[in-house]
Order: structure tokens, then sequence, then C-alpha cells
């Protein structure tokens, strides 16, 4: 399918090894959930990683394609356990929200 991305990033943003390996594969797991479900359909993402404090950051993925149905996948349950924490998922009408709160 066709795929568009936007990507917002804290900057200046600088993570260790530990946290940037599975954060990139968390991604990767997230995006390609939301491309599987638009079913070939064109599918509009969003990624974002925020500061939220001294050490804390958010990670945001939002797609429009057809509503996730359940948590994520036990490989985006894997990736946000390495860092530390669990993904969140919101779906509604509009497509998925996915976030997680982390320290690195």
């Amino acid at each position: 399918p066709e795929v568009a991305v936007e990507a917002r990033v804290a900057s200046p943003l600088a993570l260790p090894a530990r946290a940037a390996a599975p954060l990139g594969l968390l991604v990767n797991e997230l995006m390609s959930e939301a491309a599987a479900r638009a079913g070939g359909a064109p599918v509009r993402l969003r990624v974002a990683l925020a500061r939220e404090g001294r050490g804390a950051l958010r990670l945001l993925v939002e797609d429009d394609a057809p509503p996730a149905e359940g948590g994520p996948s036990p490989l985006a349950g894997a990736f946000a356990a390495e860092l530390g924490g669990a993904v969140e998922v919101e779906a509604g009408a509009g497509g998925t929200r996915a976030t997680l709160a982390f320290r690195a």
C-alpha cells in the first residue's frame, strides 16, 4: 500500500543503543500493523517522539487505517517491555493511536 509518514522528533535527542534499537523496532512493528490493516489502501501515519521531563520520553504512532482490534501485537509488546513500558492503544473511527511512555 501507499504509506505517507509524518515524523516529529524532539531535538536535540540522543538515545543509548539499549533504547534506540527496541524503539526503532517498535515503530516499525506499529507501522507494519497499520499497513496490514489498510489492506492495500493508502495509509497516513504520524510518528512523534517528545520529551516529557528529565529522561522521560513519549512515543506516539497514529494512523488512519481501519481501527485495530485489541491491543498491540505480542512483538510490539515485547519491544515496549524492553523499554520499560507498555503500549497503550486507542482505536476509533478515524484510525488507531498507540502511545508509549518510557525513560531513556
